[in-house]
């Protein structure tokens, strides 16, 4: 895959602020796009730039560019506020982005993680929005939808 211009690799984090949990998954464990960038880990962007990247990795592309694209519709400073501030728009958000990932994922026949991404999704990851019934529920009708 050609990795566009603007998928970024996270720079390391010291490794004394590696014991910190928080910051240990926002940098090894995490994707964010923040208009108009995309930042992976490393080890994932040292997939995509491989002969053969692991289509789980591009699906991650895939979902990040879903929030690049919202972030520009309604402005990336309004976006990134209502994420941070209000759990419902956070968890709406997280599953629109989920939807085109999982999209590509059935073109793709891969599998979908739902019980892994219900428990990120419930967790202090997100700031705890939803349950992670509620969150696997929510994952499973979007994939319907998908």
């Amino acid at each position: 895959m050609k990795v566009t211009q603007n998928v970024r690799p996270k720079p390391s984090l010291p490794l004394v602020l590696r014991r910190i949990p928080f910051l240990y998954v926002l940098f090894h464990g995490t994707a964010q796009g923040i208009y108009p960038y995309i930042f992976i880990p490393k080890e994932i962007y040292r997939n995509l730039m491989s002969k053969n990247p692991n289509l789980y990795h591009i699906s991650l592309i895939v979902h990040e560019q879903a929030h690049l694209d919202r972030q520009k519709e309604h402005g990336w400073f309004s976006w990134i506020a209502k994420y941070l501030l209000n759990s419902k728009f956070r968890v709406m958000e997280e599953l629109i982005a989920n939807k085109h990932q999982m999209k590509y994922m059935k073109d793709h026949k891969l599998e979908f993680p739902f019980e892994k991404k219900a428990k990120m999704l419930s967790s202090w990851v997100y700031f705890w929005p939803v349950t992670y019934k509620e969150a696997l529920k929510e994952l499973k009708t979007a994939w319907d939808d998908a």
